[in-house]
C-alpha cells in the first residue's frame, strides 16, 4: 500500500490551492476502510476529500488555508500505511 503525490511532499504545497495525492491499495488484497486525517500545526482538522476510483486507488485532496505545517495520517483497515504520517512543512503562498 502506497500514497504519493504533491499533497504529501514536504514542500511545494500552495496556500488556497488543492493539495492532491493518490492512495494505492490495489495490492493490499481485499477491501478495508481507508481513513485519512489532516491536521494543521494547531491540531485543527482540515477536511480531506476522498474519491474511490473503483480500481484499488483513491484520489485525495485537501485545501491548505495557512502557511503552516500540516500532518497527514493515512490508515487502511485501522493500520497506518508506510511513511504515514506525512509532514508537509513548507506551504507556500
Amino acid at each position: 500500500m502506497t500514497a504519493s503525490g504533491p499533497g504529501l511532499e514536504r514542500q511545494g504545497v500552495i496556500v488556497s490551492k488543492w493539495a492532491e495525492f493518490t492512495v494505492d491499495a490495489s495490492k493490499a488484497g481485499g477491501t478495508a476502510p481507508l481513513h485519512i486525517t489532516a491536521l494543521d500545526v494547531d491540531s485543527k482538522p482540515v477536511e480531506v476529500t476522498i474519491t474511490d476510483n473503483k480500481n484499488g486507488t483513491y484520489s485525495c485532496r485537501y485545501l491548505p488555508t495557512r502557511s503552516v505545517k500540516y500532518t497527514i495520517t493515512i490508515t487502511y483497515g485501522g493500520i497506518g500505511i508506510a511513511n504515514s504520517p506525512y509532514e508537509v512543512t513548507n506551504v507556500l503562498y
